[in-house]
């Protein structure tokens, strides 16, 4: 009874990962070279003030990049789910994997966003979570989360 689903950041996402955070810090970088203020109905912050301002988002840019960079290079990785044992990745970012014993699960809980739905897998060694987005479909997140569920009631 071997289940195996294939989970990776969809191309899209990563784009929009490098668009974002590219034009953020280029726009940032900009108005740090050009001394801009920040005017906003009538109250604003000087250019001195202002720079703390862009520093702040230009660093923003360069983590959402750099999560863009490392959510790409993870590639794609496999939940594997058998009787005795479930491999899941250890996070959207990293390429390594957690094995775990189905008796190890401590709980499983859901949740959703904006159409996004996530599986928190609480287990001995820690937490994983797995979200539909990154999974071929909905069904496929679907069916996954419930041989996880089967798995872990069977045990």
């Amino acid at each position: 009874m071997e289940q195996r689903y294939s989970y990776r950041v969809r191309t899209g996402t990563a784009i929009m990962m490098f668009v974002v955070s590219l034009g953020l810090g280029g726009l940032c970088g900009w108005a740090l070279l050009n001394d801009w203020g920040i005017r906003l109905y009538g109250a604003g912050l000087e250019p001195e003030v202002a720079r703390w301002f862009y520093l702040g988002l230009t660093v923003l840019a360069a983590l959402i990049l750099v999560l863009g960079i490392l959510a790409v290079s993870a590639g794609r990785r496999e939940v594997m789910i058998t009787a005795h044992r479930i491999v899941l990745p250890v996070s959207e970012y990293s390429s390594r994997t957690v094995e775990i014993a189905p008796g190890e699960i401590r709980d499983i809980s859901f949740g959703s966003y904006n159409g996004v739905h996530t599986a928190t897998i609480r287990h001995v060694g820690g937490t994983v979570r797995l979200r539909s987005p990154h999974f071929a479909s909905q069904q496929h997140f679907s069916d996954c989360v419930n041989w996880i569920n089967s798995a872990w009631r069977a045990a």
